[in-house]
């Protein structure tokens, strides 16, 4: 008797967990919802800024 209590409490807690997963995927927002920023240490124009400028440009035109 306790094990098929144990199962069924056992079987419901799944179940509700299994419509909470479906419910977070419904509310997603599209991606990206705002703007990104690309951060790199480092002053203008050194050798770390050139290619992530590159890299930035290249990935802004991927992602739109």
């Amino acid at each position: 008797m306790i094990i098929r209590r144990f199962t069924l409490a056992l079987a419901f807690l799944t179940a509700i967990y299994g419509l909470g997963m479906g419910a977070s995927t419904l509310t997603a927002q599209p991606y990206p919802n705002r703007t990104i920023q690309l951060v790199i240490p480092g002053s203008p124009g050194l050798m770390l800024d050139l290619p992530g400028r590159l890299i930035s440009e290249e990935v802004g035109k991927l992602i739109k």
